[in-house]
């Protein structure tokens, strides 16, 4: 009877070590689920900044652009008019 009794407490603490073992388990996915999901607002900020910053290169590049057409412009523009002087 002492060793039925002994596999008994044996069973009982087996079935404790696996109930905490599952409760660990599912605190680490709750745990990854939750670094995940504050990672991914994270990203989404830094890509929100990154596009901000994107944008305003493009619009600079864009104004640039449009300062030398009309550089380019105003230079032709003159040498047409050397050249017509020249004639």
């Amino acid at each position: 009877m002492t060793s039925k009794g002994h596999l008994e407490g044996k069973k009982g603490a087996l079935t404790e070590l696996q109930f905490r073992i599952d409760n660990l388990k599912s605190d680490i996915e709750d745990e990854k689920e939750k670094t995940n999901s504050e990672k991914n607002v994270y990203l989404e900020a830094i890509e929100g900044r990154n596009r901000e910053q994107l944008q305003g290169q493009k619009e600079g590049l864009s104004k640039i652009m449009g300062q030398c057409e009309s550089s380019y412009v105003a230079l032709h523009n003159k040498i047409m008019e050397l050249r017509n002087k020249i004639s």
